[in-house]
């Protein structure tokens, strides 16, 4: 029997999903989080906050053993407080003996909302490489958003390693972000994302610029699109209806 003969006739086995926690740095801690079991090899993954509600959500793409159909994507829905619960979506028979590959994060009508873009693989000879699909995010719009777009000077032009964090009026941090973040050999829009829930009023967000000691800080608002350029003392909106 050849290699490949051997790799399609073997019986798959059953895998688990799980979330690491990166705990301080100090430990990892593995929060399984209950999710049905299933046949699958997750090739690929990306987060963000798909609903606007300031949790990160996570996607992926899956496929099994060469020449068979890939898996159906998934999300894994992040309630707060390691609350966790995964959906499949988008099941589509054009898919079937492709080899899912790559997902990555993008806007690609500025509503607030992430979208996502993926790729197939070839499948069995004479097929071809699967169809490329974009999913567009379609979530009722209630909760808030912040949307950043950053531009370095001192640093690299797309400023890639720059980190930022979000505070609220009561200077409680709201969440983290970084720009160039990738996974595997995809990597997401350099456009970042804070999702705020009902929180609204004057946020405060600090940009600590790769490369630099000293960070700069912004106060910001509900729905607002803005372009922040390094050394400046102001945050453009571009996007002001939302």
């Amino acid at each position: 029997m050849s290699d490949r003969e051997a790799l399609e006739t073997n019986s798959p086995r059953m895998v688990q999903d799980y979330i690491v926690m990166n705990e301080a740095g100090s430990d990892w801690k593995i929060l399984r989080t209950d999710l049905p079991e299933h046949y699958y090899w997750v090739n690929d993954v990306t987060s963000a906050d798909l609903n606007n509600d300031g949790w990160l959500d996570i996607v992926g793409v899956r496929s099994r053993d060469y020449s068979k159909e890939n898996g159906t994507p998934f999300i894994v829905l992040n309630h707060g407080y390691l609350e966790f619960t995964r959906h499949d979506i988008l099941v589509n028979s054009e898919d079937d003996i492709f080899s899912a590959d790559l997902i990555v994060q993008g806007f690609f009508n500025n509503d607030g909302l992430p979208d996502r873009f993926s790729t197939n693989g070839r499948g069995l000879l004479p097929s071809h490489r699967g169809p490329y699909q974009y999913w567009l995010n379609s979530s009722k719009k209630t909760n808030g958003y912040l949307m950043l777009e950053l531009q370095g000077s001192t640093t690299n032009r797309d400023a890639v390693g720059t980190q930022l964090e979000l505070y609220n009026s009561d200077s409680q941090l709201m969440g983290s972000r970084g720009v160039g973040k990738a996974y595997g050999l995809s990597q997401d829009t350099h456009i970042l994302h804070f999702g705020l829930g009902s929180v609204d009023g004057i946020c405060r967000l600090r940009v600590q610029w790769f490369g630099q000691k000293q960070a700069q800080e912004f106060l910001v608002q509900r729905n607002s699109f803005l372009l922040i350029n390094q050394g400046s003392e102001i945050a453009v909106d571009i996007n002001s209806d939302g």
